[in-house]
């Protein structure tokens, strides 16, 4: 009787494959199963003669083959078994990208590469190659042409390429924002003035500010009369944050403020809004945005958005507790405390898209 085969592996594979990420952050997270999960890939290792990190490329190669194959096999007019374009562009999916990372992460062998793919100055061709040879890629091409179409670059080399161009992407990205971070608010710099009032016509449109130091500011809840003492700990991040919110997603940022004006349950829209910019900055230093990033393209444009999707979440999570007695602005540590959770493990289970919803249409007259 044959209790093992190829398709019961495949079989075994496809059902670990959706929960794979979930096994690998459990065991990276406890030293005990990361020093045996160690010994078990040095063991493959021998066994095929191939590292980790060839065997995840190698893999989304593989997946992305399968892929070809049945998008081949749904086209009824298709002549060739795939066209030119899937030969010219490494598509490396989230996953793929963010087990890379991974990999890079925990691999001594690796640090050089691992900080050279965090500084802004970074040959990716150099890094790559350097990854390569280090990781014992079959064949691994010269990459002199900074091109993924090199002709003799390998399907496997051209993912690991893609995924790290993306991994170095994504530590611009944080490396742009903690600079935002770190900028003060400055109430003599004509641009930060200029964003500041900007925030103000894109809220509050049709009404003029009586001065630029006004309670009105309280409006749309900053503390004082002047918000620039309230951007202290996030610095322009914050403003940028809640510009962008306001002019991106206009309806939303409308109904949000509308909402934090209850005559019980109010809260402080702008300073709830630089509260969520320091979770989500400290989100990303603690690596726990890199598949959100690998998933929507690292940006600030997609830190932006995920902003704006906590705000979004937190506005509704506040505004359909249906406890007694209601929310006051006394409950907000503890509900915001709530809606991390629930966020934080929405990211790590990767199955919510988390973006801010359309606004409705408008009802029919």
């Amino acid at each position: 009787m044959v209790l093992w085969s190829p398709h019961l592996l495949r079989g075994l594979t496809s059902l670990v494959d959706p929960y794979r990420h979930l096994i690998r952050d459990y065991i990276y997270a406890r030293p005990w199963l990361l020093a045996l999960f160690r010994v078990y890939k040095y063991v493959v290792g021998l066994v095929t003669n191939t590292s980790e990190l060839f065997r995840v490329c190698a893999r989304e190669v593989a997946r992305g083959t399968a892929e070809r194959k049945r998008r081949d096999a749904v086209e009824e007019d298709e002549v060739t078994l795939h066209d030119e374009e899937d030969e010219e562009e490494a598509v490396v999916t989230s996953e793929c990208i963010a087990e890379i990372d991974q990999s890079i992460l925990f691999s001594n062998q690796l640090a050089i590469e691992r900080r050279s793919l965090e500084s802004k100055e970074c040959g990716l061709e150099e890094v790559t190659q350097m990854i390569m040879l280090k990781k014992r890629f079959p064949g691994n091409a010269n990459l002199e042409t900074a091109s993924l179409l090199h002709p003799d670059l390998s399907p496997e080399a051209r993912v690991l390429y893609a995924a790290v161009s993306v991994i170095h992407e994504s530590h611009r990205v944080i490396a742009e924002i903690n600079a935002r971070v770190a900028t003060k608010y400055d109430a003599t710099n004509k641009a930060h003035e200029r964003k500041l009032l900007e925030l103000w016509s894109l809220l509050m449109p049709g009404i003029a500010l009586e001065s630029r130091l006004t309670s009105q500011w309280g409006d749309i809840g900053f503390q004082g009369r002047d918000p620039a003492t309230d951007f202290r700990g996030m610095g322009m991040q914050a403003l940028d944050d809640l510009v962008y919110f306001a002019k991106t997603h206009p309806l939303a940022a409308a109904h949000i403020l509308a909402s934090s004006r209850h005559p019980v349950s109010w809260y402080s829209f702008a300073i709830v809004g630089i509260n969520i910019t320091a979770y989500v900055v400290q989100l990303l230093r603690t690596r726990q945005l890199q598949h959100y990033l690998y998933r929507h393209h690292p940006s600030r444009a997609a830190v932006h958005e995920f902003y704006c999707y906590v705000f979004f979440a937190f506005n509704k999570h506040w505004t359909e507790y249906t406890g007694h007695p209601p929310l006051t602005i006394m409950d907000f540590e503890r509900e915001f405390a709530v809606v991390k959770t629930k966020i934080e493990q929405d990211l790590l289970l990767r199955t919510k898209p988390m973006v801010v919803p359309a606004p409705a249409p408008p009802a029919a007259e």
